[in-house]
């Protein structure tokens, strides 16, 4: 998708910087779950198990590559029927092991614990907020119990608490109960963004604001809180920008699905390829990974972000997961449509700006400074204030990019509605 507007800049041409290998795959050994978390980004996966001697030859592969962490995932990986016997393996070829559970089966078999080096466990609230999204009564006490009996007896490993900043959680005095919760055990505390996905994909996506301001709060009095998933910095206030942080899906870390399928993450519905039927050290050199780092494929208004190189252009694996043809994150379109609701109806005019030719391209002289190609010069020069944003449209529709384009240079202030 050609770029109608461009960043100017030394080098305005940003990639992902590849890796050899991964440093961490997910391994989603199951589908199955015996929770109902109304948010469960995973709800509509097959619940079928990896099979076992496939599941040993990926881990030898995995090794082989260089691969360093492995985190066991699913559905509930502690449902894997194979589960003891794969952290042995793992754990005699050498991997840093994670188990990401919901806590409930934690104690069913204890041998496992000496396998693995991290475990993180959910909790999502109070004991009554935590058993309604879960979907289970008594959830929250079994998980307790289980956190209580692992620190008391297993000193050595490392657990931490994954909470989902769901609706529900945020709101209350939720996410202050987990803190405290942690606090009291001198555990850490890893708040997740909500993935619009799965249980979640319909939901009214939350204001980040809401949740990064209880959060900068709760890091004055605790220090081991962390946020997974990645948060735009453009969807939030500046003072909590700080917070923020991209992904690496797709670059440090992948994903394999019980079937074999390989994803940039857990949450992607984007199969790049499948494991047992391709190397997987092929598939990620394979084109469209190769199509992937370059992000030329990300909206104008990503591309020539001040922040675009710690962003990378939020969560790729959002909405239909179809990276290729828009952003797939649910801040960043939700900010979009907020702005396009403002003016789409709206006549829209250009500011005072000079402009230079540039070869094939048009300079506007600006703060920022920025360059447009011929169709943007010609969509820019026809504002005269005569035509809303939607008429606009309406003149270039093989042109799927414009709405970003004049959206780009609304929120440089370089169009302006017209009083």
């Amino acid at each position: 998708m050609e770029a109608l507007v461009e960043s100017v800049n030394v080098d305005s041409f940003y990639s992902l910087n590849t890796l050899m290998a991964p440093v961490n795959v997910y391994l989603k050994v199951t589908g199955a779950c015996d929770l109902k978390c109304s948010f469960c980004s995973q709800a509509y996966a097959s619940r079928r198990h990896m099979d076992f001697e496939s599941a040993k030859n990926l881990l030898t592969e995995l090794k082989q590559m260089g691969v360093v962490s492995i985190t066991y995932t699913g559905g509930e990986p502690l449902l894997y029927p194979s589960i003891k016997p794969l952290l042995k393996y793992g754990q005699e070829l050498g991997f840093h092991q994670t188990l990401v559970t919901n806590g409930v089966h934690l104690l069913d078999d204890v041998d496992i614990l000496s396998m693995v080096q991290t475990i993180g466990i959910s909790l999502h609230g109070t004991p009554k907020c935590h058993d309604a999204l879960c979907g289970v009564n008594h959830t929250f006490s079994r998980v307790q119990k289980s956190i209580d009996i692992l620190l008391k007896d297993y000193p050595n490993l490392s657990l931490l608490l994954n909470c989902t900043l769901s609706f529900n959680t945020i709101h209350g005095k939720n996410m202050e109960y987990v803190v405290e919760f942690a606090k009291k055990r001198n555990l850490e505390v890893c708040f997740g963004r909500l993935n619009y996905l799965g249980n979640a994909k319909e939901d009214e996506v939350i204001n980040p604001n809401l949740y990064l301001e209880k959060i900068h709060k709760l890091k004055q009095e605790y220090s081991k809180i962390s946020i997974s998933n990645c948060i735009s910095p453009c969807s939030c206030d500046p003072k909590y920008q700080y917070l923020t942080h991209s992904c690496g899906a797709g670059q440090t870390m992948f994903a394999i699905e019980a079937n074999g399928d390989v994803k940039i993450c857990p949450s992607s519905n984007y199969i790049l390829g499948n494991v047992f039927q391709t190397k997987l050290s092929k598939l990620l050199h394979g084109p469209e990974l190769r199509k992937f780092y370059q992000l030329n494929w990300l909206p104008n208004t990503c591309q020539i972000c001040k922040s675009f190189l710690k962003c990378k252009g939020g969560c790729h694996a959002e909405g239909d997961g179809k990276f290729f043809l828009h952003t797939c994150d649910a801040l960043l379109l939700q900010k979009e449509e907020q702005v396009w609701e403002k003016i789409h109806n709206q006549k829209l005019i250009m500011k005072n700006v000079m402009i230079r030719k540039e070869k094939k391209n048009y300079l506007l002289i600006s703060v920022p400074l920025r360059k447009i190609n011929s169709i943007g010069y010609h969509t820019l020069s026809s504002l005269n204030g005569e035509k809303t944003g939607e008429e606009i449209l309406a003149l270039y529709p093989k042109i799927s990019n414009m709405k970003d384009f004049i959206i780009t240079l609304y929120l440089d202030g370089i169009i302006e509605v017209r009083l």
